[in-house]
This record gives C-alpha cells, sequence and structure tokens, in this order.
C-alpha cells in the first residue's frame, strides 16, 4: 500500500493529461518510435525515452533516462509507467514501476497485445514528488 498514493498520482496524471491533449494535432510517436530519444520534461528534469525498434504488437522495452536541467543522470527516483489503450478504457490498463540497469537506464518491457491507440505515460518522483510527466501515443 505504500505505492497507492503514487499509482493513484499516475492515474489522476493519466486523466488529466488524456484531457489536456484531447485536442492536440501532434504525437511523440514521429521522435522515439523511431529510435530516436524523445525528451520531454519541466525547466528542472527531463524524462529522455527511446524504443529498440518502432513498436508493433508483441512485447518491446522502453527505456528512459531522467536527466536535471545540466544533462546530468537523476539518481534515487521512481519511475512509473501506465499504459492503456484509449479506445477500451481499462482493458488492458497496467501500472508498473521500471527497473533500473547499473548504466542507469530505467526499462520496462511492454507488451501491446492488440493492433490501436496505445497512451504510455511516464512519471518520474524525487523525494516522493512528482518531476517530469511523458505522454507518449502510439499507433500500432
Amino acid at each position: 500500500m505504500k505505492n497507492t498514493p503514487k499509482l493513484l498520482s499516475a492515474a489522476i496524471a493519466f486523466i488529466v493529461i488524456a484531457f489536456a491533449c484531447a485536442g492536440c494535432g501532434g504525437s511523440h510517436e514521429s521522435g522515439a518510435a523511431d529510435g530516436r530519444p524523445a525528451i520531454a520534461g519541466n525547466n528542472d528534469y527531463f524524462i529522455k525515452y527511446e524504443w529498440p525498434e518502432k513498436p508493433k504488437l508483441g512485447t518491446y522495452t522502453l527505456k528512459v533516462n531522467l536527466v536535471d536541467n545540466a544533462g546530468a543522470p537523476v539518481e534515487d527516483a521512481e519511475v512509473v509507467v501506465s499504459y492503456d489503450m484509449p479506445s477500451m478504457r481499462g482493458a488492458h490498463a497496467t501500472t508498473e514501476n521500471m527497473k533500473q540497469n547499473a548504466r542507469g537506464d530505467y526499462l520496462l518491457p511492454i507488451h501491446f497485445v492488440m493492433p490501436g491507440d496505445w497512451e504510455i505515460i511516464i512519471s518520474a518522483y524525487k523525494d516522493e514528488k512528482e518531476i517530469a510527466t511523458e505522454l507518449i501515443e502510439l499507433d500500432l
């Protein structure tokens, strides 16, 4: 139950971002989905994410790096990923903490079970405060 407030915060952020981006014409798919890193964040912290290749059906590992505004890696952060299909909200909803490897990369295998639109929200926390959030939209 220790992560309940963080999971609730991530779920609320997911809903807020989904509504805020509903009218947006852009998508981050063209950046990170083709292998180039995409960067998002606020003025103090940034989320860099990339895929090994453009996701399709199956399992693909999302790689995330969290850095400060000077480009230095952020240590001891918690990175939470929530993903779902907007057209079937809740049917595939998953929230997981990313694991950090020895190089400082946060990794999470994501299994895309069916074609269609997917939304992925990456939320980073430091000292139990959210420091950066990123929305990824994919069309598989």
